[in-house]
């Protein structure tokens, strides 16, 4: 249920219904563990991890960094020793997501306000955040859009994939996805996750077909075209992942 917004002053200070029900969101996030799991776990074994993920699904995000680093990949999400640095970027991530969300439903709230008391207390580039925030209240991105953070779950094989759209747009003919991006990098790190949204719209909202992928930077307030796939190659792309997680994970720790 969505709880409209209204400010709301405190003798504490500045507060709004879109803080609270960030902190809500963001207190339902998956929580890295402090404590070594052999330290809880006499008999954890990383196979029974793998066993439970392939049984219950993946993130698209876990995917795209085992791809990249399987090492960080273990680290995070097998082991979830926790990085502090990981942590700040996170935060920052889903503040904007979330204060966009809350934007889009309500533009009357003070949108910048939100970003700057949802990071109060954070070691962050105070310079890089008033930029972004710039650059979304200016860009055509702070329009509604179609859907916006559109979730979903499709099988794929004998497993799930998980994930969330941040921004979608219908065209002539078709539908454009868009992933809004605090960070700056190259746009190959990005295909592999946009494809696969797009593979998540295509069969989870039968939404079809897909005329273009794109990441809008907030830092730079560009706009950066992602190669589409194809349907056919997305899928096969998933299988052969779920694979080498099999192999990587089950298969070496039985030798």
């Amino acid at each position: 249920m969505y709880l409209s917004l209204h400010s709301l002053t405190n003798p504490m200070g500045y507060i709004s219904l879109c803080s609270l029900t960030r902190r809500i969101f963001i207190s339902r996030l998956p929580r890295l563990s402090n404590s070594p799991p052999f330290g809880i776990k006499p008999f954890f074994k990383k196979s029974h991890v793998i066993e439970k993920k392939l049984k219950d699904g993946f993130t698209v995000t876990e995917l795209a960094l085992f791809e990249k680093d399987r090492k960080e990949y273990e680290k995070r999400y097998i082991l979830k020793i926790p990085d502090v640095q990981d942590k700040k970027f996170l935060k920052i991530g889903n503040v904007f997501h979330h204060t966009i969300e809350c934007f889009h439903k309500s533009p009357q709230m003070d949108f910048r306000r939100e970003i700057l008391t949802a990071l109060e207390g954070w070691d962050v580039d105070k310079e890089k955040i008033e930029q972004m925030i710039k650059n979304f209240l200016l860009s055509a991105f702070s329009k509604k859009p179609l859907l916006a953070e559109a979730p979903f779950s499709i099988r794929v094989e004998s497993t799930f994939v998980k994930g969330t759209i941040d921004r979608i747009e219908e065209t002539r003919g078709g539908f454009l996805i868009y992933d809004y991006k605090t960070g700056i990098g190259d746009v190959e790190n990005y295909e592999f996750a946009m494809n696969v949204y797009a593979l998540g719209l295509i069969r989870a909202y039968r939404m079809k077909p897909v005329r273009g992928l794109y990441l809008y930077q907030l830092q730079t307030g560009k706009v950066k075209e992602v190669n589409f796939w194809g349907e056919g190659e997305v899928q096969r792309k998933l299988v052969e992942i779920f694979d080498k997680i099999r192999k990587h994970f089950l298969v070496e720790e039985e030798k």
